[in-house]
């Protein structure tokens, strides 16, 4: 019995030193193979005030590139979480959440160009690589792409606006859209370029987007016409200011209504002597005297009791400019 008991403890310190051994053969390994990689990916440097730095490594050159790249992305992600003042631009319909929004989509579409290996090695079958990005070069390039989204709203504001104002009406989710993408890029362009003024630029977007705000409220519009159908418009066309004397308004919406008596045979009990009318309504925008806008719709409308209700019946008006915008329809 002893000796069995002596012939497994025996066994037992054989099997100890042999995975002492072992484990004693990985590290030895894995201090050889963190000595051979290079200090560079070891210790990354920093980003400098000229250039974002990102190591990497990969299956492939590549591979290694893209997750050096997709370091450099991270980083810009945070800056621009924390530089950018999201509740000083909360304002005149401008939400946090959709340049949130934006700012993310920006992120994520951000292609970092001119991209220049600085080092490259290959390592037990894995390459390792060191990468820089000019801040500038990648700046020049969103300070175009913001410059056109700041010329869209001033075209919106300024030309539009005098051409037709329910175009310049019918614009205003572009007009937004294009705002929150500019104001989405300025968190970016200040931490590529940091002479880049954030705040007198918030500011100079605020006031293009308060400027939208106010000409929208200039707008004074009279509904000429009948009233049942005049009042479709109004329901339908809101954020503006309506008149009820012509000579205050710089905009007028005329209506001028056509009735058709049909006379038709039902095979429905329930319209047997009902009237059937067919009314045209003619829609004609008018801004400083001049018709800028002309369009005519349909509709048939019944009434069991008189010719005159049938005129004056508004449901199905309602439901076409539901349907099709009431832009839409002043615009054609």
């Amino acid at each position: 019995m002893q000796s069995k008991i002596l012939i497994f403890l025996l066994g037992l310190m054989i099997s100890g030193c042999v995975s002492e051994k072992n484990l004693f053969s990985q590290s030895k390994n894995q201090v050889s193979h963190s000595s051979n990689l290079p200090s560079w990916y070891l210790n990354p440097p920093s980003s400098t005030q000229n250039s974002f730095i990102g190591v990497g490594k990969g299956n492939t050159q590549n591979e290694a590139k893209s997750v050096a790249l997709e370091q450099i992305a991270g980083e810009i992600s945070v800056n621009i979480s924390s530089t950018l003042n999201i509740e000083k631009i909360v304002k005149n319909g401008v939400g946090s959440k959709t340049i949130q929004q934006n700012i993310q989509s920006t992120i994520k579409n951000i292609q970092l160009s001119n991209v220049k290996i600085v080092q490259s090695k290959f390592i037990d079958n894995q390459f390792y690589v060191y990468v820089k990005v000019s801040k500038m070069e990648l700046f020049y390039k969103h300070k175009a792409e913001f410059d056109r989204k700041v010329n869209k709203l001033r075209n919106i504001l300024n030309n539009l606006f005098q051409q037709n104002p329910i175009l310049y009406l019918k614009a205003e989710n572009e007009f937004k859209e294009t705002l929150n993408q500019a104001y989405a890029k300025l968190g970016l362009l200040r931490i590529l370029n940091h002479n880049f003024d954030l705040d007198k630029t918030i500011d100079f977007l605020n006031n293009l987007n308060l400027q939208y705000f106010n000409q929208k409220q200039s707008i004074k519009i009279f509904v000429d016409g009948e009233t049942g159908y005049g009042n479709v418009i109004k329901k339908h066309l809101t954020g503006v200011t309506f008149v009820d004397n012509r000579m205050e308004a710089n905009l007028i919406i005329q209506l001028e209504l056509q009735h058709k008596k049909l006379d038709l045979t039902v095979s429905d009990p329930r319209l047997q002597g009902a009237f059937f009318v067919k009314t045209y309504i003619t829609l004609k925008t008018i801004f400083h005297n001049k018709i800028i806008a002309q369009n005519q719709i349909s509709v048939m409308n019944i009434s069991k009791n008189s010719l005159e209700e049938a005129k004056h019946k508004t449901a199905k008006f309602n439901r076409k400019v539901q349907r099709e915008g009431i832009l839409n329809i002043l615009l054609k």
